[in-house]
């Protein structure tokens, strides 16, 4: 018995060197698919901004400084939300597909369950993020209304 312990033991340790380089590697490639997609949109937007007419940039809405905002903030918010959400996607769908292949390896029966619930599970979890994503939006509301309160 001591021995198939210490195999198991030895596979676990294996496994977890595994998902930390595979973690690693994961985090470096959408890091620098994230970086060329945010110098890529901040270029074409700094090259459309250069071709607009010189009384284009006399509006209040077009000055530098909303221009530079947006060229710098609103350009890493969508790298974050293009690479952030396109991980955990790759994440999620990566060990979906492990456990149900190591299911099949040890139990062909647990393997069919598996299969039978991860479409509820899925739903579950866009039910809860958008139950997540209504909450923090009533939250700031409030917030905002309590605030102009204040001022009042």
């Amino acid at each position: 018995m001591r021995e198939e312990v210490d195999f198991w033991v030895l596979m676990m340790v294996i496994g977890a060197c595994a998902a930390l380089v595979i973690y690693f590697v994961a985090k470096y490639a959408f890091g620098i698919v994230g970086e060329n997609i945010t110098l890529n949109v901040r270029q074409d937007l700094y090259k459309a901004i250069m071709r607009k007419h010189v009384g284009w940039h006399d509006d209040q809405n077009n000055a530098g400084g909303i221009l530079s905002t947006t060229l710098a903030s609103d350009v890493q918010q969508l790298n974050a939300v293009s690479t952030e959400g396109l991980a955990v996607a790759a994440e999620s769908m990566s060990s979906l597909l492990g456990g149900i292949i190591f299911a099949f390896i040890f139990s062909w029966k647990v393997a069919l369950v598996a299969i039978a619930i991860a479409p509820f599970m899925m739903v579950g979890a866009v039910i809860g993020a958008k139950v997540e994503m209504s909450s923090a939006g009533d939250d700031e509301k409030g917030e905002l209304k309590k605030e102009s309160a204040k001022m009042t």
